[in-house]
């Protein structure tokens, strides 16, 4: 690939939790604000499902779409929860979401084409455009920074036939903010103009809602449900991140694409991992619905330490693990900001920079972790910003 060598980088956020796991270890890190997965560990009856799994003898290939139990717990699920039906073979279980997400793009992209992603965002998304076709043109919309909501005037602008491609993020990553019915209205009205362009939406946080807003797929809507990509997982739900296993809804000609190239690839998600993910639709979520009020505690005291602050300013946020500050009024860059906060009283927060060139003014917080601990890192970082400015 062309591209590897000139234009694909190490991720910035991947070397920053490489920093921030080495620091820890060494007790130099008081309060890690920084790492984006949850803070309880994996259910300990998923990790026995595994374990006996293994026992009674799944360490063998599956099929390359996955095993069909699990598919049907996909999509008994999302027909339940969020109103999405396809006929025929219309899931594919992947080595994380990430995977399903590259599946997508090289299943759909071509030479020439284009692909729409909105900053700031996951630090892999642009890479894995590159990855899935060199020659094809990422296109950048910046979200609006006073309240990172979608600007459908320069998606207008921008759109156009040789778009392939949209790629969008609810809850986001790193804002927390969700989108709306009515965005999604405005996405569809869009996107009629449009008939060649697919949607590729990660819902990978849709557990992790600590609002009153209801959680919307695309795919619920009928008129773009077969130009949609349905990315998902269990890793944030259930902590599970190094588990790797995702999956992606669409309709059975574009997952069948995806699982031709699967094949190639990585034959299959390990078995075992497979009817681990089985076992967490048994499991009873009271559990999520308290760590959700933990991150809503956590949420709604960082909000009010800061509320009409001259030089800190917290966006609203809905869902997911974080929330993302405008730290502009300093005058100092996040990379600096995250230096020196880190140095000077042992906290982690990650810098704007990683999420886009555009966002050197905003640091992400993570909320993640338990609400004494965050009350004490909050406070060290209020008096970090006040000493900065005096």
């Amino acid at each position: 690939m062309r591209y590897v060598n000139k234009k694909l980088k190490p991720s910035l956020e991947s070397k920053f939790s490489d920093l921030a796991r080495s620091l820890n270890k060494k007790n130099k890190i008081k309060y890690s604000l920084g790492l984006g997965e949850p803070a309880f560990n994996t259910p300990n009856s998923v990790i026995n499902e595994a374990y006996k799994a293994m026992k009674l003898g799944f360490t063998r290939y599956s099929n390359p779409l996955g095993l069909k139990e699990l598919i049907d717990k996909i999509k008994y699920k999302s027909k339940k929860e969020n109103n999405i039906y396809y006929s025929g073979n219309s899931v594919i279980v992947t080595p994380g979401a990430k995977m399903a997400l590259t599946l997508a793009l090289k299943s759909i992209l071509k030479r020439g084409d284009e692909v729409i992603y909105f900053s700031p965002c996951y630090p892999s998304y642009l890479p894995q455009i590159i990855l899935a076709n060199d020659s094809v043109k990422p296109r950048e919309i910046n979200l609006e920074k006073k309240d990172l909501s979608l600007n459908f005037e320069k998606l207008k602008e921008k759109i156009n036939s040789k778009t392939k491609a949209i790629i969008i993020n609810s809850p986001h990553n790193p804002s927390g903010r969700m989108l709306s019915f009515s965005d999604f209205k405005n996405l569809e009205r869009i996107l009629k103009k449009f008939p060649k362009c697919f949607l590729i939406t990660d819902e990978i946080y849709e557990k992790l809602n600590f609002s009153n807003k209801k959680h919307i797929s695309a795919a619920s809507i009928r008129s773009i449900k077969n130009r949609t990509f349905t990315i998902n997982g269990f890793s944030k739900s259930f902590s599970m991140t190094g588990w790797r296993i995702g999956y992606c809804l669409a309709n059975q000609k574009l997952v069948k694409k995806m699982s031709l190239i699967q094949q190639h690839i990585n034959t299959n998600v390990p078995t075992f991992t497979q009817k681990a993910a089985i076992h967490t639709f048994k499991i009873n979520l009271k559990f999520l619905k308290k760590y959700n009020l933990n991150l809503l505690k956590n949420y709604n005291f960082i909000s009010s330490e800061f509320k009409n602050h001259k030089n800190i300013k917290v966006l609203n946020s809905d869902g997911g693990l974080f929330c993302f500050i405008d730290i502009s009024n300093l005058r100092l860059k996040s990379d600096k900001f995250c230096y020196k906060l880190l140095k000077q009283y042992a906290i982690a927060a990650t810098p704007g920079l990683f999420f886009g060139n555009q966002w050197n003014n905003f640091i992400r917080i993570s909320l993640a972790i338990d609400n004494n601990k965050f009350k004490s890192a909050i406070k060290k970082l209020k008096k970090f910003v006040n000493n900065l400015k005096s």
